[in-house]
């Protein structure tokens, strides 16, 4: 009976002072999103967002850090309308396709907390990030007939400026260098997985 006492209090005191993040150690998080949560219709279509994130522990229980993501999104649009150029082309029928691009580079600083109790393999965290979208956009025009005259109106939001997000993570290390994380949050993609380095 002692013995297994025993036994189980080595146990739990390797797991207790086991840990998956402490003070000094660098992660690296490559990513990618799932379900943005600022661009919505009317676009049509949006890149896969791709993400990385560098983390400094400065303590056992909190990590400061850098956080950049980049995405696009485009909107189409077709139509039939009539071309009176001024240029002699007379007046006639022609059918127009507009694209619209955006891509947005979110650039910011984040901070975590570290949840205890951990072990060698498992850390838990939570936390928020702080930064700006810097938005960019582009137009093209497609007619047929040509029409050397199509006016573009277009009431959309640019989706430009400061960004904040939450976050509650968990990275699970295979190695005690290389594992996955997984990220549920607001404020950029609902959803983030992908490759954890830690050095």
């Amino acid at each position: 009976m002692k013995k297994t006492l025993l036994a189980v209090f080595i146990t739990l005191s390797i797991f207790a002072n086991a840990q998956s993040f402490k003070k000094g150690q660098v992660d690296i998080n490559l990513g990618i999103g799932f379900g943005n949560t600022f661009i919505a219709s009317p676009f049509t279509t949006s890149s896969t967002p791709v993400s990385i994130a560098l983390e400094f522990g400065v303590s056992d229980a909190l990590s400061i850090g850098g956080y950049f993501t980049s995405m696009k999104a485009e909107w189409q649009v077709s139509g039939t309308a009539n071309c009176n150029s001024g240029n002699g082309n007379g007046n006639f029928a022609y059918t127009y396709i507009d694209k619209y691009t955006w891509t947005y580079n979110i650039a910011g600083l984040r901070a975590a907390y570290h949840f205890t109790p951990q072990n060698d393999k498992l850390d838990s965290y939570g936390g928020l990030m702080l930064g700006n979208n810097f938005a960019s956009s582009t137009f093209s025009t497609v007619t047929s007939p040509y029409c050397d005259k199509h006016e573009v109106v277009f009431t959309g939001k640019d989706y430009g400026g400061f960004v904040a997000a939450a976050f509650l993570g968990a990275r699970y290390r295979f190695t005690n260098n290389i594992g996955v994380y997984g990220e549920l949050g607001y404020g950029v993609t609902y959803l983030n997985l992908g490759l954890n380095l830690r050095f």
